[in-house]
């Protein structure tokens, strides 16, 4: 029990797997906003 309270967070092993996802999400948004878009909607 004092390794689940002391120890390393449940969630630890997904802090890079989630870091990778925000900063992709991050680099979509960043493109999408910055690049034209090639088709115009009429």
């Amino acid at each position: 029990m004092d390794n689940l309270i002391y120890g390393a967070p449940v969630f630890a092993p997904l802090l890079f797997p989630n870091l990778a996802i925000l900063a992709a999400i991050g680099l979509w948004d960043i493109l999408e906003k910055t690049i034209e878009p090639i088709y115009e909607l009429s």
